[in-house]
């Protein structure tokens, strides 16, 4: 019987925090089963599909995935195991964006029940087009209607686009709290970047 085999690659081995990386899984058996679940430390696996078939007798199977990093640094895609198979880790250098993404509430430690807002703020070089966060998880609280506002600014004397998100809550009970955001989609010259944000915590 042939031994299974898994064969690893990157379409690159920089990129910028928000672009997205597209990782090849190439095996001598069916790449169905694999458990793309050790990738999640340090991406999201936006998207995966697997094509392939037998010729000859023998299994050409292909997974193919779009994995966007959720933090700048010297990151590693860990070796994925199928069986008696594994592939080999890869390393990928995720430099910082030119983006700024900062969520907080006030105040800062409101009462149980006691009107406060959800800020969520955006600082680009106004070349990204954004989508509006949606599906936010905050359990416990009740969050009001969205509202935006866009300005621009300086910051280090360089112009920026300030955009703001803000929702009105309230604390359904006390003790810790915690609103997680979706990972948001920002477009430039019609790619699909991806930003996480990183949850706001707070006590009421």
């Amino acid at each position: 019987a042939t031994a299974a085999r898994l064969a690893a690659s990157l379409d690159r081995k920089a990129a910028t925090l928000g672009e997205p990386i597209q990782l090849r899984i190439v095996g001598n058996t069916d790449l169905g089963p694999l458990d793309l679940a050790p990738l999640k430390r340090d991406f999201e696996v936006f998207s995966s599909a697997v094509s392939g078939g037998t010729q000859s007798g023998k299994v050409q199977s292909v997974l193919d995935a779009t994995l966007y990093p959720l933090r700048a640094g010297k990151l590693t895609v860990p070796a994925l195991v199928l069986g008696t198979a594994r592939s080999q880790p890869l390393k990928l250098e995720v430099q910082p964006a030119k983006v700024s993404l900062r969520a907080w509430v006030s105040p800062e430690t409101p009462m149980t029940r006691e009107p406060t807002t959800l800020h969520l703020e955006i600082r680009d070089e106004g070349d990204l087009t954004w989508n509006a966060p949606t599906q936010i998880d905050a359990p416990n609280i009740h969050m009001g209607a969205q509202a935006e506002s866009t300005r621009e600014a300086l910051h280090d004397g360089a112009p920026v686009r300030l955009r703001e998100y803000r929702w009105p809550l309230l604390a359904l009970k006390s003790g810790g709290q915690s609103v997680t955001f979706p990972i948001l989609d920002a477009y430039k010259f019609g790619q699909r970047l991806r930003y996480p944000v990183t949850a706001v915590t707070f006590r009421a």
